[in-house]
């Protein structure tokens, strides 16, 4: 069974006040950098890809579907899958009928290898910019994602501005959001509370919730305007 509907998440105007906050929390795909605009220029390579090998390429979009599909299947199931990332590969192996080896060689490839070589490009606009201006009020921050960062958050060149990074599929973890445990272990690791801190993140059924379970403000990212809109309140306190 799945879990019951999530709580509305609780939303932070661009122009509310961060007097008082110690910490900032990043989600990472889809926040630090355009993932629609990246999948989509993925996507671009594979079908290039399908032309010289048909069968593979097809069989790579099947794998690369059913390993999605049971990440969003697992995180709105309400219980412990021991070993995060273990399971989804081998719900995705059930799904698309591969083996481990080739779903995992796929995932490495289309997943992690050919995204991390494009990346930089991709990067949101001020992202930076904000970042160093957190690190000049002394913020305090931390990367949250579903899967491990550091691969990808130095491809974005912004690896260093982080004082911790986290992942789902961390030992201590082992959930997807949006259940909170990934928020509050880096919570945990800054030493701030959740009043203290506030969690910037797109999918406001994912990231929002999350944040509204472990009593974080959330904020959601536009791919438009980046974090112009959070620099430019910054400015102003």
């Amino acid at each position: 069974m799945g879990v019951p509907a999530p709580s509305p998440p609780y939303f932070c105007a661009p122009k509310s006040r961060i007097a008082g906050l110690r910490a900032a929390l990043f989600d990472l795909d889809g926040t630090l950098y355009d993932q629609s605009s990246l999948r989509a220029a993925i996507l671009l390579k594979l079908s290039i890809y399908v032309v010289g090998h048909p069968l593979s390429a097809w069989q790579t979009l099947r794998i690369l579907r059913s390993y999605r599909k049971a990440q969003e299947w697992m995180r709105y199931q309400d219980r412990e899958f021991g070993d995060l990332a273990e399971a989804q590969l081998n719900r995705a192996c059930q799904w698309s009928g591969a083996d481990s080896p080739r779903v995992r060689q796929c995932i490495r490839e289309w997943m992690e290898e050919r995204p991390t070589q494009i990346l930089m490009r991709y990067r949101m606009p001020f992202l930076v910019e904000f970042l160093e201006e957190l690190k000049n009020r002394r913020f305090k921050t931390a990367v949250c994602s579903d899967y491990p960062a550091a691969a990808k958050l130095q491809a974005l060149g912004i690896l260093h501005c982080f004082d911790s990074v986290h992942s789902a599929q961390d030992a201590g973890t082992q959930r997807f959001k949006p259940h909170p445990r990934l928020l509050q272990t880096a919570l945990q690791t800054l030493g701030v509370s959740a009043e203290e801190a506030v969690y910037f993140g797109d999918r406001p059924q994912v990231d929002g919730t999350a944040a509204a379970r472990a009593g974080l403000t959330f904020i959601k990212i536009s791919p438009r305007l980046g974090f112009k809109p959070f620099l430019g309140a910054l400015a102003h306190e």
